[in-house]
């Protein structure tokens, strides 16, 4: 026996005698066969074919209704797996042509001869054999596909993000493999904050085992969205591609799995996001940009989650100079951060000290005046220059030694960023004053932080932190200090029951108001109506 399951036939003969002799005296089980159907003619042939699924088709080429030939064409046509035989008289050669064409096996000549008849079907027989193993070895790859699906496709990502997969037509063909919805994707670039001391104080079990609960802790958070996907580009850099086109959405995922890893792991993570992309032949570019932003936690701190935008403040298609040895100094001075660019600039000027020429050190250092100033323009940030740019070269030419170089270098590149300093910090008091001042209108109603963040444009959680960093305090103590100032002054100058006080600032609760109002004066309202009049009772 061949299969464990019988090779099926269906054999359809007009003439019952030869039908008859065709099913008992062949050993049908000698072959792997078992017979499961038969007709005379050729409409029930074709109902059977449906019904039945016969592996092989034994039949008359001439039978009632429909022919043997419209019944190989019927099967030809559906792409059936039968293997059709064909039973045919020396007059009936004449569709041979067209039977070989449509793949039948053998022609059987009456009279049948049992043994030529036997040998056409364990032809057929191994036709069969040989479909079943083909499907067999086809879902067998698919099944092994599908199990390699993951890791297929995180080495597509991994291939996409580090521009190695660059044809269009594979991209597009990897995208539908993997089922990409057409969505947007936003890029978001996750290290751990001191990685090198990271890496000092955990063994490589320990440093596994963190990892694993990073990319876990990610899948978890993208999880609600559909098609999100993350891969390890590096031990140290974890990428999220997320279908999604709100920058602010994924910033405030980020937060998420920053506080999870915080709260559960101890680890301090940052977040770099790049801008929404819909084509995936330019997410490489996409993951440098989260990179890039990455790489600006140097000014923003660790737990940093910084979207590009915010980090190089650049419109669609701007980029940033390309002068790695400068590179620092600029995003130092464009960040406000004149201790920085100071640091950053000896860093540079040591490593191109050693300059074979004066020449080249010379055109270096102008170079480098130009390039931070440029970058300043782009950013249209107003900054009183020392010297036009066309001077710049003049005046370092003219230094007799490279100490009066890079004495020159530094004060001109210095005195850009510490105006650079002054108006951003001019520009975040400017923002606090109106945001105190709107504070100050709005005190006796609700105010949301959402609300202040759309009054300067700004996102909430920036608003917040900004907050912070110019007052001291958080939102909600300005707003009560506020509201606790205004209610002095009311119950300085009216004569007001304290739950109508505690409703003119904002308050609806009389007995939170209370409380709020002792914390911060350490009297009670009523307390400090009757201390504000104390002396007019005593002159009485």
């Amino acid at each position: 026996m061949g299969d464990f399951n019988m090779y099926r036939v269906l054999i359809a003969e007009d003439e019952a005698f030869i039908r008859r002799s065709i099913i008992t005296q062949i050993d049908w089980v000698s072959l792997d066969c078992e017979v499961v159907g038969e007709t005379d003619n050729g409409q029930d042939a074709i109902r059977l074919l449906e019904s039945l699924k016969p592996d092989i088709l034994l039949s008359d080429i001439r039978l009632e209704g429909l022919s043997g030939m419209e019944a190989v064409r019927f099967i030809h046509d559906r792409k059936l797996s039968v293997q059709p035989i064909l039973i045919t008289g020396y007059g009936d050669l004449s569709y041979a042509k067209e039977a070989i064409q449509l793949n039948v096996v053998d022609f059987i000549l009456k009279p049948i001869d049992p043994e030529e008849l036997k040998a056409a079907i364990r032809k057929a027989v191994g036709l069969v054999r040989e479909e079943r193993e083909r499907v067999r070895e086809m879902e067998l790859l698919y099944k092994q596909v599908q199990e390699s699906k993951p890791l297929l496709l995180e080495r597509f990502l991994l291939q996409l993000a580090n521009g190695m997969v660059t044809d269009s037509r594979e991209i597009e063909q990897n995208a539908a493999f993997f089922d990409f919805p057409p969505a947007p994707y936003i890029v978001a670039a996750l290290e751990l904050d001191d990685y090198a001391e990271f890496q000092k104080t955990h063994s490589p079990m320990e440093r596994k085992a963190y990892e694993l609960a990073i990319r876990e802790c990610c899948r978890e958070a993208v999880a609600r969205f559909e098609k999100a996907y993350d891969v390890s580009l590096s031990p140290n850099c974890q990428l999220l591609f997320i279908p999604h086109d709100s920058v602010s959405d994924v910033v405030d995922l980020a937060e998420q799995i920053q506080e999870k890893l915080f709260r559960e792991y101890g680890l301090s993570v940052s977040f770099g996001i790049a801008r929404p992309e819909r084509k995936f032949g330019r997410l490489s570019e996409r993951v440098e940009e989260a990179r890039q932003a990455l790489r600006h936690k140097f000014y923003s701190g660790n737990r940093a989650v910084i979207p590009y935008a915010d980090a190089v403040g650049v419109e669609e298609g701007a980029t940033l100079p390309a002068y790695p040895s400068i590179q620092a100094v600029t995003q130092a001075v464009l960040a406000g951060n004149t201790a920085e660019a100071a640091e950053r600039l000896e860093e540079a000027w040591n490593a191109v000290s050693g300059f074979p020429s004066e020449e080249d050190i010379k055109n270096l250092a102008m170079e480098w005046v130009i390039v931070v100033r440029n970058a300043v323009r782009s950013r249209q940030i107003a900054v009183r220059q020392q010297d036009a740019d066309y001077n710049v070269y003049a005046l370092i030419s003219k230094q007799q030694t490279i100490q009066d170089i890079r004495q020159t270098v530094f004060s001109l590149i210095l005195d850009v960023a510490r105006q650079v300093e002054n108006s951003i910090s001019s520009r975040y008091r400017s923002t606090v004053e109106r945001i105190l001042a709107y504070i100050d209108q709005n005190y006796d109603r609700e105010i949301t932080l959402q609300e202040l963040a759309e009054l300067v444009y700004m996102n909430p959680k920036y608003v917040s932190r900004l907050l912070k960093q110019e007052t001291g305090e958080n939102f909600s103590s300005l707003l009560t200090q506020i509201r606790i100032r205004r209610a002095m002054e009311l119950m300085d100058s009216e004569e007001c029951k304290v739950y109508e006080v505690a409703r003119k600032v904002g308050i609806n609760d009389s007995r939170y108001f209370s409380q709020m109002f002792k914390k911060h004066t350490g009297m009670t309202p009523l307390e400090y109506r009757y201390r504000r009049r104390a002396p007019e009772n005593k002159s009485l």
